[in-house]
């Protein structure tokens, strides 16, 4: 079971498309998932081994629990299945058996929900998780704890196309009733599509007849995110060249694939008339905030003659 959980007054100018920058990699990632209403059924089953046993077994799910990450990348709230089978000696998850879904709502747009399964080879003779009694008169009501590999299998709005592998190190209560607890603590290097952040064009006015008087011109530069591309989040100019500028690094913004924004800043000592080259740096971070390398572009604007 899964679930799924966001006009500037111009002259005439040009503009080169900046540098794409290359794939930033994975990233290491980590979050503590903590549960308080777990609930789920127990089968009694044939021993683990026995011919067709697959020894007791018990599926539990929490939904809505809550996901800390001091990063902010993974903070928000989680799902999640387990099927726990009991061995000869301890328990274990089949591969594909425990998933997790974990849905974020951070600052500046930036949300999605992150896919997990479990993986592994947990069979009867591979049982490397615990079982605790909880009860001594209910031999149903057990404490699961150990550790499992888990991997990414994709992800929805910031954290679509989601890659890579980790561990999760699980402690879970399988009592009857619909308050079980569950602690998590789920980590790994993991990998969602670069953005492709572009310079796109440039402009220069004048902002008004004091402006015009100290020779301070307002540029605006467009930036776009290719349409195929992974969500850009903190998307701010952070340097232009040559010349001395006032208001950069500018304020962030956020570019899912295919959007646009424009970003300004102000050139000193700038003639009427003259036309300027400018070279401007993009800095940005992808779905899981980890920074990418800068974009550079170039546009040519021509201060107007007038304000």
């Amino acid at each position: 079971m899964r679930w799924s959980a966001l006009v500037v007054v111009a002259v005439a100018a040009t503009a080169s498309v900046g540098i794409v920058p290359a794939t930033a990699g994975a990233t290491s990632v980590s979050a503590q998932l903590t549960g308080v209403s777990g609930f789920g059924s127990f089968d009694d089953r044939l021993d683990c081994g026995t011919e067709g046993g697959a020894g007791d077994t018990w599926r539990y799910e929490w939904t809505d629990q809550l996901a800390s990450d001091v990063t902010g990348v993974l903070a928000g709230r989680w799902n999640g299945t387990f099927e726990v089978h009991r061995a000869a000696r301890g328990a274990f998850v089949p591969a594909g058996d425990g998933h997790l879904a974990l849905t974020v709502a951070g600052p500046g747009g930036h949300s999605g929900t992150a896919l997990f399964d479990t993986a592994g080879s947990g069979s009867c003779d591979d049982a490397a998780l615990t079982l605790t009694p909880l009860e001594p008169s209910d031999p149903t009501a057990q404490l699961m704890s150990g550790a499992l590999p888990v991997v990414a299998t994709g992800g929805l709005g910031a954290l679509r196309g989601l890659t890579g592998s980790g561990a999760a190190s699980l402690t879970l209560e399988l009592t009857p009733g619909a308050d079980n607890a569950a602690s998590i603590a789920l980590a790994g290097d993991f990998d969602v599509p670069d953005p492709a952040i572009a310079v796109a064009s440039g402009s220069a006015r004048w902002a008004n007849l004091t402006a015009f008087l100290q020779h301070r011109l307002t540029v605006t530069v467009s930036l776009a995110n290719a349409a195929a591309a992974g969500d850009a989040f903190d998307v701010k100019v952070t340097g232009v060249s040559p010349g001395s500028v006032d208001g950069v690094p500018t304020a962030p913004a956020t570019l899912p694939a295919g959007a646009a924004t424009s970003q300004s800043f102000v050139l000193r000592n700038a003639s009427p008339g003259h036309t300027y080259n400018l070279s401007v740096i993009v800095a940005a971070k992808d779905g899981l905030l980890a920074a990418q390398a800068p974009v550079t572009g170039t546009v040519k604007v021509k201060a107007p003659l007038l304000p």
